[in-house]
């Protein structure tokens, strides 16, 4: 099935929680300081574990008869990041390749795999953004390695600026394959940068030669979505949330040192207001969310 039968045929849609911070609370030595948990892959006990994590939420699909879109371990996976890694050219491959092995053991549920790019720079800090004519070249490489290794879409997340989003847009257009924007929304619920959703998905579907299949937003708490000025006409466009646990600005998040999280039952609650309103089909979870999360999610939408 492809992105955009599932978003015609199916009313809801899981997404996983976090696995780079699962792994960093059980197994922090497997991660890599720039690469965070891409490498696993190439070591028996990094595969092993993220086999186990994306298995328990494919069993939480299973259990719901619901499909759940999964994403390959390469948010940090870009050439200035992999500069000096043995195999760079290789290594987005073989994440889409475990991620498809995995599906394949998993036919019984609808699974979709997801290419995963992340920003060039901080998250968090739209300063620090590329324009768009940059992030298109830079992002390019990354958008072909991905495609070329058979994931199904394509999809940017944690998107701090409507400039790097569009040049996203560009270079995984570029690539034929269904793709996805992903924003991350401060407390007030706009772009980091200060634009308004509406505003960016405008700026995108007119500057991209072929416009994205929607948009999403994470690593923000659901309440940061409640008040996002998102037009009425724009609705249609906007595809879900992978939420935080936490209702901490996510700039605040990145420097703790500790979980934070909300109960998981306040976190559900703010989900199933979103789903309720009509504010997307796909709905998973980022930092600070874990099985548990999408156990009680999936429990409560269905």
């Amino acid at each position: 099935m492809t992105l955009e039968q599932l978003l015609i045929d199916m009313p809801l849609i899981l997404a996983e929680g976090s696995v780079a911070e699962q792994v960093r609370r059980g197994q922090p030595h497997l991660l890599h300081p720039t690469l965070v948990h891409t490498l696993l892959v190439r070591s028996p006990e990094g595969r092993r574990v993220l086999e186990e994590l994306f298995t328990s939420y494919i069993g939480v699909a299973r259990s719901r008869g619901l499909p759940i879109i999964l994403s390959t371990p390469t948010w940090r996976a870009n050439p200035q990041r992999l500069q000096g890694i043995s195999g760079a050219e290789r290594i987005n491959g073989e994440c889409a390749e475990f991620l498809l092995g995995i599906k394949a053991k998993n036919k019984d549920v609808e699974v979709m795999v997801n290419g995963l790019i992340g920003s060039k720079n901080d998250c968090y800090k739209p300063g620090e953004a590329p324009g768009a004519t940059e992030a298109e070249a830079f992002h390019r490489w990354q958008a072909k390695k991905l495609a070329a290794g058979g994931v199904d879409f394509l999809i940017a997340e944690t998107l701090p600026s409507v400039g790097e989003a569009l040049g996203l847009a560009r270079a995984m257009a570029e690539t034929k394959l269904p793709y996805v924007i992903s924003f991350v929304l401060s407390p007030e619920g706009t772009i980091m940068d200060g634009t308004t959703l509406s505003e960016a998905i405008d700026v995108i579907d007119n500057g991209a030669p072929i416009p994205p299949s929607g948009y999403m937003v994470n690593c923000c708490y659901p309440t940061f979505l409640e008040r996002a000025a998102l037009k009425e006409a724009d609705r249609e466009r906007f595809l879900g949330i992978q939420a935080n646990g936490s209702a901490l600005d996510p700039r605040e998040l990145e420097s703790s040192t500790e979980l934070k999280m909300e109960p998981v039952s306040e976190w559900v609650e703010a989900m199933a207001r979103l789903k309720e309103s009509g504010l997307g089909k796909i709905f998973g979870g980022c930092c600070g969310t874990s099985p548990e999360h999408i156990e009680a999610l999936a429990a409560r939408l269905t």
